[in-house]
């Protein structure tokens, strides 16, 4: 019985010699440490000639006064927002009259073609240049302080406060052009 113990632990350590053999032999570049590609220097890479070149990004601006944004292309679709005139959009997607235009990479929506330009269009308004209004005359009247009738000395003075002041329309009362009536 002793004997049997003694042989089957030579065949145990045999067959953990063979198998651990077979491993080596199966992958043999597991003895050699691998190696870690390097990347290249991008300059070194020749450009790949079947790879499409960069799209360019198509840019619109809304011309209307108010444009809406909309979830699908159609009057019926859901608003998403509302543009103002002179918004930037960039063009994605075409279709029938219809622009996929996003404002930024999160937010996206179909906006009507017609209703966009590819400059940048004016303002519809443009606030006239303020006025000066002279502060004083050569005979020494000034628009401020506010005055009234019975503040003004005389008819010429009244005349001066009324065509040169922005408050001087409150002292013609009957809208005759006359200011003060009881001085002139």
């Amino acid at each position: 019985m002793a004997k049997r113990k003694s042989s089957f632990g030579g065949w145990l350590v045999i067959g953990l010699l063979i198998l651990g053999i077979s491993q080596i032999v199966k992958t043999p570049e597991n003895s050699v440490p691998a190696r870690t590609p390097q990347p290249q220097p991008a300059a070194s890479i020749p450009p790949n000639p079947s790879s499409p070149a960069p799209r360019t990004v198509e840019i619109r601006y809304v011309s209307a006064t108010s444009l809406n944004m909309r979830r699908e292309p159609s009057t019926s679709a859901a608003i998403i927002s509302a543009l103002p005139r002179g918004t930037s959009v960039n063009v994605i997607d075409r279709r029938n009259g219809w622009l996929l235009v996003s404002l930024s990479p999160a937010i996206h929506g179909w906006v009507s073609e017609q209703y966009t330009a590819a400059t940048k269009p004016q303002p519809l308004y443009v606030a006239p240049a303020p006025t000066s209004q002279p502060t004083q005359s050569a005979s020494g009247l000034s628009c401020s302080p506010r005055r009234t009738c019975s503040q003004i000395g005389s008819c010429r003075a009244a005349q001066w406060y009324l065509k040169n002041c922005s408050w001087g329309g409150r002292l013609d009362r009957d809208n005759d052009n006359r200011a003060c009536e009881t001085l002139c």
